[in-house]
């Protein structure tokens, strides 16, 4: 999408959830995006470090739309699992989504040849695993809570009651 520039920008977003000794979940993407797609301009793309999940990220991202005068508009690629209670913590931060599963770009890569058969076989193990089908009762739970909890602090209790929260872990040096 940067590379044939049907978006101006793309956000990178996620702290360092694997601790301190770690680059950053949004600094990985960046990597990788630097070393698959080399030729796009540093500028156009912008890093959100300091969350450590949903609500975090979408706060995060509020404010860097803000502070660079973007539209409260955005393409969100994440897990298909996770994207409707992600859309709605978006939703509550007034930025406008488009959801994008990660899978469906997944599926879609070498669909016109052999080379897609190893996406589509990892597909099918992966929605059919029990860790997926975990994760998508979690989320259910999850965006049920949003409901009566929007500004998300009982699923900030549950995460850190479940040591899933890092920042409870590592401190900045």
């Amino acid at each position: 999408m940067l590379q044939n520039e049907t978006v101006e920008k793309v956000i990178f977003s996620g702290g360092k959830t694997a601790g301190m000794a770690y680059p950053s979940e949004a600094a990985a993407m960046r990597e990788y995006l630097k070393k698959r797609y080399p030729n796009i301009e540093e500028d156009r793309v912008l890093l959100e470090e300091g969350s450590i999940d949903t609500i975090e990220n979408a706060k995060k991202i509020a404010d860097l739309l803000e502070r660079y005068g973007l539209d409260n508009f955005i393409l969100l690629l994440t897990s298909e699992w996770h994207l409707k209670r992600a859309q709605k913590v978006f939703e509550n931060q007034g930025i406008e989504t488009k959801p994008l599963p990660a899978e469906e770009l997944i599926a879609s890569r070498g669909q016109k040849s052999s080379a897609h058969e190893p996406y589509k076989k990892f597909l099918e193990r992966y929605r059919s695993s029990s860790r997926v089908k975990i994760k998508k009762i979690n989320e259910a739970i999850l965006r049920a809570l949003l409901v009566v909890d929007p500004e998300g602090k009982i699923q900030r209790r549950i995460t850190q009651r479940r040591g899933s929260n890092p920042s409870q872990f590592y401190s900045e040096k």
